[in-house]
């Protein structure tokens, strides 16, 4: 039992819940669902990741599983509704459904023939495009919007950076990942409601 990660993930759990309830259930089906994507799979990992820490070690590979989940699905809708979003462009639903297929085929790909490492280079794709079209929102007049986007990648980006600054604030890594994870996922909440 790692009772500090479990607490840290379930402070990740949280937050991952209330941006749902409070910021993405509002939405329009549509974005709702892109949103959605990357953020309860997260939650969901967290979730999972909490009773593993408690001692249930069989749930470490579900958590896996949604990390994976939102590595794949998650990032590719999340570039998407970011670009939607900046661009004000139309998504009509026959390739809305083409995009999440995509991404369902990735992650079973994944998942099917273990290959962990192409959800790590999905996601190294995925975090700096949505930078960029967080930059690129600063200067289209969704100001707010691109704020909070472009801060949630860069806790995002800080959050993966764990291992080497933990050590120089002295805090645990794994605790440290799971609090700035937390404060990326309440950021992307905020732009999902801007």
């Amino acid at each position: 039992m790692e009772f500090s990660h479990a607490l840290t993930d379930a402070l990740l759990t949280l937050s991952g819940i209330f941006v749902f309830f409070n910021y993405l259930k509002p939405l329009a089906p549509r974005e709702r669902l892109l949103w959605s994507a990357f953020i309860v799979s997260v939650t969901a990992a967290s979730f999972f990741g909490v009773i593993r820490f408690l001692g249930y070690a069989p749930a470490r590979s579900v958590s896996e599983t949604f990390q994976h989940l939102a590595s794949t699905l998650g990032a590719i809708c999340l570039v998407l509704v970011c670009y939607l979003k900046i661009s004000k462009t139309k998504l009509y639903t026959p390739y809305l459904y083409n995009f999440v297929a995509v991404g369902m085929v990735l992650f079973i790909y994944i998942e099917l023939f273990q290959k962990p490492a192409l959800a790590q280079f999905s996601s190294m794709v995925a975090i700096p495009l949505v930078l960029a079209l967080g930059i690129w929102g600063l200067f289209k007049d969704k100001k707010a919007y691109s704020m909070w986007l472009t801060m949630a990648v860069v806790l995002l980006i800080l959050a993966n950076f764990n291992k080497a600054i933990a050590p120089l604030i002295h805090v645990n890594n794994i605790d440290m990942y799971h609090c700035v994870l937390a404060l990326s996922i309440l950021s992307f909440g905020k732009a999902a409601k801007e």
